[in-house]
């Protein structure tokens, strides 16, 4: 074996680099595997493409008696499930196949610090990944505004019909007065008039407040999907660059390794 130095110390930078190229080729060797391997596999892999649809959601408020500050409050962490969820993508998987495209795997995304969502899809196919992402925004944006309109109808339909027992309250009274010749009875029922007309002004003010369901804005595209012109993966430049990377670190170690295990003697210093 190597016979070594009774008071050798740690190498120095020298010592390191004169190891090296030593076992330069080595290092090539290996650096060089490495790189081509990792090229090799990249460029057979499929290329993919990705498109990207951002939608902005706006909130929705029915109630008169809820707070003006909740009014502009959307939870984002849900409507992000509701992006993500099979009933987002069946709606859109149907409109596809519809338009005779093959659905792309897709994913939806928040924006930091801002009320949007963004539609990102995959796939080999580019007009396949744009036509995926924004059939996924048209969906998404389709059942929540579906969702918003339920609650709409919901939350005026208390009033609707509060107005319409008004109304035929108020025929009933009408044609009670029409024939009725007692002063005493008449003053009663026309104070009932007069407050049920009252009632129904204040309720009609407040129906109109809610909103009517066909004007419902619950979001909108802020940008469609553009049809990629060239392949998000695989990155040739990036796979290449860690390959390199990769076997410059596993050609060092194997170089210090077979100088480590190289017990022949080189030189009057080593004997």
């Amino acid at each position: 074996m190597r016979a070594m130095p009774m008071n050798q110390g740690p190498l120095d930078l020298r010592e390191y680099l004169s190891i090296l190229w030593a076992r330069k080729w080595i290092l090539i060797v290996v650096v060089a595997t490495t790189a081509s391997v990792a090229l090799l596999y990249s460029y057979r892999q499929t290329p993919l493409y990705s498109s990207s649809s951002e939608v902005i959601v706006r909130p929705a408020r029915f109630d008169p008696k809820q707070p003006s500050a909740a009014a502009g409050f959307v939870n984002m962490n849900t409507e992000l499930q509701v992006a993500n969820s099979l009933t987002v993508e069946e709606l859109a998987r149907r409109q596809l196949v519809n338009l005779g495209v093959k659905p792309a795997s897709v994913s939806a995304t928040l924006v930091e610090d801002a009320e949007t969502i963004v539609f990102t899809a995959t796939s080999s196919d580019p007009e396949a990944a744009q036509a995926t992402a924004n059939a996924n925004a048209d969906a998404y944006l389709g059942i929540r505004r579906n969702q918003v309109v339920r609650e709409l109808e919901e939350a005026r339909r208390p009033y609707e019909t509060r107005i319409l027992e008004i109304g035929t309250q108020l025929q009933q009274i009408a044609q009670t007065l029409e024939g009725l010749e007692d002063p005493a009875r008449e003053t009663v029922l026309t104070s009932q008039y007069s407050a049920l007309l009252s009632e129904r002004a204040s309720l009609t003010l407040q129906l109109g407040d809610l909103g009517e369901p066909e004007n419902v804005q619950v979001g909108e595209v802020l940008r469609a999907a553009a049809l990629p012109s060239s392949p998000s993966s695989p990155n040739h430049f990036r796979d290449g660059a860690l390959g390199l990377l990769v076997g410059l670190a596993l050609g060092v170690g194997v170089a210090f390794l077979s100088d480590r295990l190289d017990d022949r003697l080189r030189g009057r210093d080593e004997l």
